[in-house]
């Protein structure tokens, strides 16, 4: 009896870490999504971008 307990706790555990993995490539799929959706910036420069955020958060 002991050993069927244990096999349905395993059993759940594992469906509850299957269905956390899939929300979070869901929330992972829709992020995605919304920054393709976002469009481009003309002219960026990720250099000048990276050394700006460097300036504003370096200390």
């Amino acid at each position: 009896m002991a050993n069927a307990s244990i096999e349905e706790y395993i059993k759940k555990a594992g469906l509850r870490m299957i269905d956390e993995q899939e929300q979070k490539i869901k929330i992972l799929r829709e992020a995605i999504k919304a920054g393709e959706e976002s469009g481009y910036i003309d002219n960026f420069d990720p250099g000048q971008h990276l050394a700006n955020l460097h300036k504003k958060y370096r200390k």
